[in-house]
């Protein structure tokens, strides 16, 4: 079996356009370019997607079928002949679509779509009934009817097939759900989310020498996370981080805040689950040249350290594991509107954080998508260190009335 990440992209000259990726290094397999489409009111919308290689030669073409009586595609070769038909079936007890080819000479489709269309999470069945090939729109990475699905194709079975099926349903399910625009994916889905790069997976593992924080978060596949930032707090500041469903993930919370003027904050945060495990202290370093946390885990051994760094005029933050001289994590970006990412040794993006569109000096929501192979716990808790470090300098600007911004 082989899995393709399936793309689709938020701003488009030509119509929708897909990219196809390896999931595990971000490389573009296929393109499927939608253009020349012609709206007419009361007449469907003429469609023709293009699928090419990255290097621009044509595999296949869909051109959709002006009259129908249902949502129709042909399926046709790079020389204009005719492959087969993709549409979406007239009588079936469920919503199915199906790829019918050319000359087939067998009693039914070569490939049949059931599942949940609306939630954009189904199967493809052979002649046989066999299950072949599995679509799944990644929870947390979606909205406003811009979306992006894993693939996953079994052997012998034409992947190119199962990814033009993928895009014509979601052609067809974008035409049929017009107010679905806005209000799909993530509960309070973040506006920025749609701009961040998807992660790949990190190897080694991230961390690699040592236990994770949390091996509940290490997933295979790339996750989504929303950090919520409480407005109303006793102890000082306190996160939530939710699933895409809205499930209650971790707590972060901050504690024994003592102010002191002229001195950084001294600052103690709690990770816990849900459940109220303890998973990781961070504590402010009283003395330190930059912002610094020690991460101790629950048996007060040190798991490693998170600072501020500083080269030039360009700010980043690193996650130091115990023992190690270089970062296992670095995060880079703009820090001022709280959009990053992370990076391994290697330098490959393995997590990126972007914050909503609404926010108040208060409270802050984030949207934290963080590819395979990689503990969110660390991730989740630079996040919040960032997030703490800025308001303190953010404060401390006010205060003076001027000073360097934070980037």
């Amino acid at each position: 079996m082989r899995a393709y990440t399936l793309e689709e992209k938020a701003i488009s000259v030509g119509g929708e356009d897909f990219d196809v990726k390896d999931p595990d290094t971000g490389e573009v397999i296929l393109k499927i370019g939608g253009g020349n489409r012609v709206p007419i009111p009361g007449m469907p919308v003429w469609d023709k997607l293009t699928i090419s290689t990255p290097s621009g030669a044509n595999v296949a073409f869909l051109d959709r079928q002006a009259f129908a009586l249902t949502t129709s595609y042909d399926l046709q070769r790079p020389d204009g002949s005719k492959f087969g038909r993709i549409a979406k079936a007239m009588v079936a007890l469920t919503p199915t679509f199906e790829l019918w080819q050319e000359g087939d000479g067998q009693p039914g489709p070569l490939l049949r779509a059931e599942g949940s269309f609306s939630e954009k999470s189904y199967t493809l069945k052979s002649h046989s009934g066999d299950v072949v090939a599995t679509v799944a729109r990644l929870p947390g990475f979606s909205g406003g009817n811009v979306d992006t699905y894993t693939v996953v194709v079994g052997p012998q079975v034409d992947a190119s097939l199962a990814l033009a099926m993928a895009v014509v349903i979601d052609e067809a399910h974008d035409e049929e759900n017009p107010s679905a625009v806005g209000g799909e994916g993530l509960k309070d889905m973040l506006e920025d989310a749609q701009g961040l790069p998807l992660p790949v997976a990190s190897s080694p593992p991230v961390p690699s020498h040592v236990p994770p924080l949390d091996a509940a978060l290490v997933h295979g596949t790339t996750t989504a996370y929303e950090l919520e930032e409480k407005a109303l707090s006793m102890t000082g500041e306190d996160f939530e981080v939710k699933s895409p469903a809205g499930e209650l993930v971790l707590k972060i919370s901050g504690g024994d805040r003592l102010p002191v003027r002229g001195m950084p904050v001294w600052d103690k945060l709690e990770v816990s689950t849900a459940a109220g495990t303890k998973l990781a202290t961070l504590d402010r370093e009283m003395i330190a040249m930059t912002p610094t946390y020690d991460v101790y885990r629950p048996d007060g051994s040190r798991f490693g350290k998170i600072n501020k760094g500083m080269f030039g005029f360009s700010e980043f933050f690193e996650f130091f594991l115990e023992g190690q001289a270089s970062a296992a994590l670095r995060a880079e970006g703009t820090f001022s509107e709280r959009k990053y990412t992370f990076k391994n040794p290697s330098g490959a993006v393995v997590a990126a954080v972007g914050r909503g569109y609404y926010q108040s000096d208060s409270e802050n929501r984030y949207h934290c998508i963080v590819g395979p192979q990689v503990d969110a716990a660390m991730v989740l808790a630079m996040a919040v260190v960032i997030d703490e470090v800025h308001d303190e300098e953010h404060q401390r600007e006010k205060d003076e009335g001027g000073g360097f911004p934070f980037r």
